[in-house]
């Protein structure tokens, strides 16, 4: 007999369901399992691309239970034993035979890690320019090389510098669910990753499939050098807080036109679109150098600031209308390509 506690019962349910296939495939997918493995409890569920196991430390030698994923979260202790689940005054038995489930992945103990991140920093870093276009698979991932973390959708590219033994790729779905969860010592292997969940007693593993030869675009192409004449400093949350409530909500890819008046920078809105109403907020920076206007998604504008909300200060480049760089001092690159206006 086990006996899991209501709030480790509860809270395996919570991190497992992001990987149980809600939405059709085999039946089987639509479950998530407790099961024993390596002397411990485990929760796991899968979708067949991604496999997610959960580790306890509740002891087990011999257990495997599938859970339907319609069976809802306990409100007292839950007992595992002779192959029923017992939910308060409820018992249930799987609906499905272990032997239905397809098999864990075996985990290699000998593989050397490609880095380590202490925290999810980096990932919330460059999530934002993840692709979700299905028809370039490689862009849906994060792209791990031996200097940095990229991601890019083809307007905009973030870049976090961080030193790694090697080259692979995290898929989207895996940083979302690692940023949500809080992970800590987020260890990657190659299609593999292990962390520890911050606000749980828990660790996880992480198993997901790559493209054979994938081959990520070299964005060393499309970052602007740097132009000290073109530039100026500035404070992330100054332009979040002129930005708070004048942003065209009603448009994805609303414009904003930036514009720039000795130190003055201003921000209006161009009026085309479905919402005609002009406004234009300002606020002061450092040493502004540039003269021209560019027009850039509002959408990425903000998603930047979040970004650099917590640096002192950040640098904006400009190199004709070609692109709209923000360097920080803490190694995160965002490139924002322009818009075109007519001005």
């Amino acid at each position: 007999m086990i006996t899991i506690p209501k709030n480790t019962y509860n809270d395996l349910q919570k991190l497992t369901k992001d990987f149980t296939n809600y939405k059709g495939g085999l039946p089987i997918l639509n479950t998530w399992q407790l099961q024993a493995r390596e002397g411990v409890l485990c929760a796991t569920s899968t979708n067949l691309d991604i496999t997610a196991i959960i580790n306890t430390n509740i002891p087990s030698n011999e257990c495997t239970f599938v859970v339907n994923k319609d069976i809802k979260p306990s409100s007292g202790n839950v007992i595992l034993e002779n192959a029923k689940l017992t939910l308060g005054n409820t018992s249930i038995t799987p609906s499905f035979d272990e032997y239905e489930l397809p098999p864990l992945p075996n985990r290699n103990n000998n593989e050397e890690p490609i880095t380590t991140l202490v925290d999810c920093k980096p990932l919330v870093a460059v999530i934002d320019a993840v692709s979700t276009d299905e028809a370039r698979p490689v862009l849906t991932h994060i792209h791990i090389t031996p200097e940095r973390l990229e991601a890019g959708d083809g307007p905009r590219l973030h870049i976090f510098s961080f030193p790694s033994g090697g080259e692979t790729f995290i898929p989207l779905k895996i940083a979302k669910w690692l940023i949500k969860n809080k992970a800590e010592g987020i260890t990657i292997y190659n299609k593999m990753i292990t962390a520890a969940i911050k606000d749980y007693e828990y660790g996880c593993e992480l198993y997901y499939k790559l493209e054979e030869n994938m081959n990520y675009p070299n964005v060393n192409a499309v970052i602007p050098k740097f132009y000290p004449e073109h530039s100026f400093t500035f404070l992330p949350k100054d332009i979040t807080d002129v930005l708070i409530g004048y942003a065209p909500a009603k448009e994805d890819n609303g414009l904003i036109v930036i514009s720039f008046n000795e130190n003055e920078l201003m921000f209006s809105k161009n009026n085309t679109g479905i919402d005609n109403t002009n406004w234009c907020v300002s606020t002061i920076v450092s040493d502004c150098t540039i003269t021209k206007s560019t027009g850039v998604n509002h959408k990425y504008l903000r998603s930047a600031m979040k970004i650099l909300d917590q640096c002192k200060d950040a640098t904006f480049s400009q190199r004709d209308f070609n692109a709209l760089m923000l360097i920080t001092q803490d190694d995160i690159t965002i490139v924002i390509m322009p818009m075109h206006i007519n001005l």
